[in-house]
C-alpha cells in the first residue's frame, strides 16, 4: 500500500559567521546558537501548514504528524539536514524518509548540474523559490515582528509546495530498491553508531603538524606559504642547483613547473643524493597535501560533538550511482592504513564489521568480454595476479614470482581494463614507488592487452554502441541496454550522457557534464559500466541484509561497513559472506566473491576473518 506523504522543512536561525557554508550540518545543528525559527508541513496533498515557537512547542506541535508511523513517509528537500533537527533536536525518528534532493541526483542533476531547490523545481515547471531568507540573515527568533514571521512562514510554505511537487514527479520514476537506498542513506546520517577516538586523531594531528614544522625548518622557511608559490618553489631549487622540473599544462597548453605530487620527475627528487633537495621537495609536498591534516580536524570536531558519528555520504554522488563525500568530510577514500580507519570505533561490547567485495570490477570486466581464461582464475578462486605475472609478464614458474611483481601484475588486472596507456602506468608505477622504465611499461600495457585481448574488443564494441547511443538506436549488450543517450542497468537506472554527440574536430564523442563537455569513448563507456553494475552487485546484498534488521552505518565503493554485537560477529560474517558471494540473477557466469572481516576498529577490517581465525 503507498505511504501517506508528510512533506516538511525547517527554518533555522544563520549569520555571515554561523552558517552551513562556515561548518557541518552536524556542527551547525549541534551548535549552541542552533534555533528552529519555525516550521512547516503538509500532509498529502493539503495545503502546506506553517508553525513558530519554542523548540518544546514546535515538537508538541509536530506530535500531531504520524512521522514514526511506516504508512507515512517524510519528504524532503534536504534529509541529512531536516532529518538531523527532526531526529537530534526534537526526538522525532520518521520511519521512512525520501529525500527530493538525493532523487534529482541521478534523475535532474545530468541536466541542471545542480540539485537545490532553486534550480529543481523551475525546471521541473513548479515555480520559483523565493529569496525572503536572505532577508532574515542574522536574526534569530526573538528578533522577528509579526509580520516578519508570517512571511517567513509563507516563505517556508512555498518550499514545502515546491518539495511535495518534485515528490510527486521523481517517486514514481525511481525502483523501490533506491528508494529504500535514499532513506538507508539519510539514516546512515541521522541514526549513526560509529565512534570516534578523539586522543588518536588529535595524536596524529599534532604529529602532521610537527612533520611540516620539521620540514619547514630543514629548508630554512618559517612559513609554508613561501612552498605554496610556484615561483618561490623553483627559486629555492635554483638555489641548491637543480633546474626545476617542467611539463605542458594539459589546461593552457603552456610550459609549466612540474611541482604536483603525480609529477614523476618532481618526485624523483626525494631520492635525490642532497638532503636539502629532498626536504625542499618534501616540504612542499607534504604542505600542498593537506587532505589528512584537514581531514583530522573536522574528525576531531566531529568528535567534540560527544555523539556517534553522523556518516555524511552523497546518494549517486558518482556518474555510476556509487556513493561520494559530502559535507566537508570524505569517508570514501579513508587511507587503508594510518590513524583515520583507526580512530572509527565500535561501541562498547560491539565491532565493526565489514564486507568488501573482491576484484568484483576486474570480475565484471572479465565477465563482460567473455575472457574466459581470467574468469576461471576467479572462479576457481586461484590468484590471477601470480598467474598473469608467471605466464605472461615474467615467463617464470609462479612460485619465483617476487612481491614486487605480482603487485605490478595486480595494478594491470584491477587498471588495465578501462584503457589504461603506458604513460599512465608509468605514474602509477612511479606513486606506488615502483621503478619502471616508460619503454618497460609500454611492455607490459602490450602484454596485458595482448594476453586478455577480449576486452580490448569489448573496447571497440562499445564504441559502435556510442555510435547508436547518439543516433537514437537501440541494442542489447548482456545486463545492459542502449538507447538514446543512456545505458539502462539490470535494476532499472540509468547512466546518463546528455547530448551524446561526435566532436567534428576530434573525431571523438562527446556529452555535457556537470564538469563541462567530457570525451567517452569504448574504454571509458566499459568503466562506467563496470562501476554502475559492481554498485548494483553491492547494493542488492545491502538492501537484502537492510530488510531483515541489519543496516549499515557506512557504505564506501564496494564495501558494507556494520555496527554488530561481539556475540553476533562470527555468525554475521557467515551469513554476509554468503549474501554477498550470491549468484547474480541478472549476470549468467559472474564469479563473484568477497571478504569479510572485523575488529574494535574500521582499521582492523581488512582481510578475512577466516584467514585471521586460522592464524
Amino acid at each position: 500500500m503507498p505511504r501517506i506523504p508528510l512533506t516538511i522543512d525547517f527554518e533555522s536561525a544563520y549569520s555571515s559567521q554561523y552558517s552551513l557554508s562556515k561548518m557541518t550540518t552536524a556542527e551547525y545543528v549541534l551548535s549552541e546558537f542552533f534555533e528552529i525559527i519555525g516550521v512547516s508541513v503538509k500532509v498529502g496533498d493539503a495545503a502546506a501548514q506553517w508553525f513558530s515557537g519554542t523548540h518544546d512547542e514546535i515538537k508538541a506541535w509536530l506530535s500531531r504528524f504520524p512521522f514514526e508511523n511506516d504508512g507515512f513517509v517524510t519528504i524532503i528537500q534536504n534529509s541529512h539536514f531536516d532529518g538531523a533537527i527532526l531526529e537530534w533536536i526534537l526526538d522525532i525518528h520518521p520511519a521512512r524518509y525520501f529525500c527530493t534532493r538525493m532523487a534529482a541526483r541521478p534523475l535532474v542533476v545530468p541536466y541542471t548540474k545542480s540539485a537545490s531547490l532553486k534550480t529543481i523545481a523551475p525546471y521541473l515547471g513548479l515555480g520559483d523559490k523565493g529569496e525572503e531568507v536572505h532577508t532574515f540573515i542574522g536574526k534569530w527568533r526573538r528578533d522577528f515582528t509579526p509580520d516578519e514571521l508570517a512571511t517567513y512562514g509563507r516563505y517556508c510554505c512555498n518550499d514545502v509546495e515546491l518539495t511535495y511537487g518534485i515528490y510527486q514527479q521523481l517517486e514514481p520514476k525511481l525502483p523501490d530498491d533506491e528508494k529504500d537506498l535514499i532513506h538507508l542513506t539519510t539514516t546512515k546520517y541521522t541514526r549513526g553508531k560509529l565512534l570516534l577516538d578523539r586522543i588518536l586523531l588529535q595524536t596524529r594531528l599534532n604529529e602532521v603538524r610537527a612533520e611540516k614544522a620539521e620540514l619547514l625548518c630543514r629548508v630554512g622557511m618559517d612559513t609554508p606559504e613561501a612552498l605554496m608559490s610556484n615561483e618561490k618553489m623553483a627559486e629555492a631549487l635554483r638555489a641548491v642547483g637543480i633546474d626545476p622540473p617542467t611539463k605542458i599544462s594539459p589546461t593552457t597548453g603552456k610550459e609549466a613547473y612540474a611541482f604536483a605530487k603525480t609529477d614523476a620527475a618532481f618526485k624523483e627528487l626525494l631520492e635525490h643524493d642532497d638532503p636539502m633537495v629532498q626536504a625542499l621537495v618534501a616540504a612542499r609536498l607534504k604542505h600542498k597535501s593537506t587532505q589528512e591534516e584537514t581531514r583530522l580536524e573536522r574528525l576531531i570536531a566531529q568528535a567534540d560533538l560527544k555523539r556517534p558519528l553522523a556518516a555524511p555520504i552523497l546518494y549517486y554522488g558518482a556518474h555510476s550511482g556509487r556513493w561520494s563525500g559530502l559535507d566537508k568530510l570524505n569517508l570514501q577514500n579513508l587511507p587503508r592504513a594510518g590513524a583515520l580507519r583507526r580512530a572509527l570505533l565500535a561501541p562498547k561490547d560491539h565491532v565493526v564489521l565489514a564486507g568488501d567485495l573482491s576484484q568484483i570490477e576486474a570480475r565484471i570486466t572479465a565477465r563482460l568480454a567473455n575472457q574466459h581464461d581470467l574468469l576461471e582464475m576467479f572462479r576457481l578462486g586461484k590468484d590471477p595476479y601470480r598467474w598473469f605475472a608467471a605466464n605472461s609478464l615474467y615467463k617464470k614458474p609462479e612460485d619465483m614470482i617476487a612481491a614486487a611483481e605480482r603487485f605490478v601484475a595486480k595494478t594491470c588486472i584491477l587498471g588495465m581494463g578501462f584503457g589504461v596507456g603506458a604513460p599512465k602506468f608509468f605514474l602509477t608505477m612511479q606513486n606506488a614507488g615502483v621503478s619502471l622504465t616508460l619503454q618497460e611499461c609500454k611492455r607490459i600495457v602490450n602484454t596485458y592487452r595482448g594476453t586478455f585481448h577480449h576486452i580490448p574488443s569489448l573496447w571497440s564494441l562499445l564504441d559502435d554502441m556510442l555510435g547508436i547511443m547518439a543516433q537514437g538506436g537501440r541494442a542489447k549488450y548482456y545486463p545492459v541496454i542502449f538507447g538514446k543517450e543512456f545505458v539502462q542497468l539490470p535494476n532499472g537506472m540509468r547512466l546518463v550522457y546528455p547530448n551524446l554527440r561526435r566532436d567534428t574536430q576530434s573525431n571523438s564523442y562527446v556529452y555535457d557534464s556537470h564538469r563541462g563537455t567530457r570525451s567517452i569513448w569504448g574504454g571509458a563507456l566499459l568503466e562506467n559500466i563496470v562501476q554502475a553494475l559492481a554498485r548494483v552487485v553491492l547494493t542488492d546484498a545491502e538492501l537484502f541484509m537492510a530488510r531483515r534488521g541489519f543496516e549499515t552505518v557506512l557504505t564506501v565503493h564496494d564495501e558494507l561497513v556494520y555496527v554488530i554485537h561481539k556475540a553476533l560477529a562470527e555468525k554475521f560474517a557467515v551469513t554476509l559472506e554468503k549474501v554477498m558471494s550470491r549468484t547474480v540473477p541478472w549476470f549468467d557466469g559472474l564469479p563473484v566473491s568477497c571478504e569479510v572481516n572485523w575488529g574494535s576498529t574500521y582499521a582492523d577490517c581488512k582481510g578475512s576473518w577466516r584467514d585471521k581465525k586460522a592464524a
